[in-house]
């Protein structure tokens, strides 16, 4: 049971009111907070785009630790209207002060002095003040894990994805040839410049195969994802984002293709060109022989799926330009 000064402290911050689960679920707050090592009072808001930013990263800690590190938080809004409170809360796991108790919000913003959010006033288990500075400080009392990466829903992402639409299709079919026009341009290139004594023909089509292929795929799916998002397929659009992982695949395989062939080849393959094939498929097979298992370690060590890095862009400029003047204050 708790001492009698903290339950004293956390009556001074909350009063005798209550606080509100995800599921409506109401308790009171010294019953809810009892027994925490920590206790996180995390003044926010939906209209605050930096709020927006950081609070997916304050979910996925929260998820990976809070239940080893004893740690619980209460969501103290600062939202125009109870609408709005009722979107934001729907995205975090923990506690909040309902929108309806006005005067608690107001006492506990008044009590830490809140200039500006997002802030994160972290308490000890007996509610003592530790620090209001949490947001920089998260990891000292919430642990690592998951903090980079935040699951977004298809939902959203399709949104973002009709709105650009017409300029990622603008950047996959025009600006992107023109960009990367050198890499299908050099393979094609040395394919030609094979010999006909060449003893190995595969090792021609192999060539043509590595220079067209991974590009040529990737734009496919990204010309499929566009379109599927601007019809609202949520399916077919997952399915889309899950395909994104065949442009590797295919590129692994190439690799391991390319160097089967290039064992049964000689100097004879080789033509009096500048671009000499045997020499430039060795140096493109040792690059992605080093960088595709790095890249493949650093997929598993981050988690795969459609997971998406902090939402900073995902804020509209008509949102950020009505609340540009609010952001940094209450």
């Amino acid at each position: 049971s708790w001492p009698p000064e903290a339950m004293s402290r956390i009556g001074e911050l909350f009063g005798n009111g209550c606080l509100q689960g995800r599921r409506g679920r109401i308790e009171r707050a010294r019953d809810a907070l009892s027994g925490k090592s920590y206790i996180m009072i995390y003044f926010s808001a939906h209209w605050c785009p930096p709020c927006r930013a950081f609070t997916p990263q304050l979910v996925a800690r929260y998820k990976a630790n809070a239940d080893e590190m004893n740690v619980e938080v209460v969501f103290v809004s600062s939202d125009k209207n109870r609408d709005s409170f009722d979107e934001y809360f729907r995205q975090m796991p923990w506690l909040a002060v309902p929108y309806a108790d006005r005067g608690i919000r107001e006492r506990l913003a008044e009590r830490f002095s809140v200039r500006g959010i997002p802030m994160l006033v972290v308490l000890d288990g007996e509610g003592n003040f530790i620090t209001n500075d949490g947001v920089h400080r998260i990891s000292e009392y919430l642990g690592e894990g998951g903090c980079d990466l935040v699951r977004m829903s298809t939902s959203k992402m399709m949104r973002q994805s009709r709105k650009s639409g017409p300029y990622q299709l603008v950047g996959t079919l025009c600006c992107l040839p023109l960009v990367c026009m050198w890499y299908p341009w050099l393979f094609i290139t040395a394919a030609a410049n094979v010999t006909g004594t060449c003893n190995n023909p595969g090792f021609v089509l192999w060539l043509r195969a590595f220079g067209i292929a991974p590009l040529a795929l990737f734009m496919v799916i990204q010309i499929f994802l566009v379109s599927v998002a601007c019809l609202g397929y949520g399916r077919c659009y997952k399915l889309g984002l899950r395909a994104h992982s065949l442009t590797g695949v295919a590129t692994a395989a190439l690799v391991i293709w390319g160097w089967v062939q290039y064992t049964r080849t000689s100097e004879r393959c080789d033509g009096d060109s500048s671009i000499r094939p045997r020499t430039l498929a060795l140096v493109f097979l040792i690059l992605n022989s080093i960088c595709l298992p790095c890249a493949v370690c650093w997929l598993l060590q981050r988690g795969f799926g459609d997971l998406h890095r902090q939402e900073l862009l995902a804020v509209s400029s008509s949102e950020s330009e009505e609340d540009s003047s609010d952001s940094d204050m209450l």
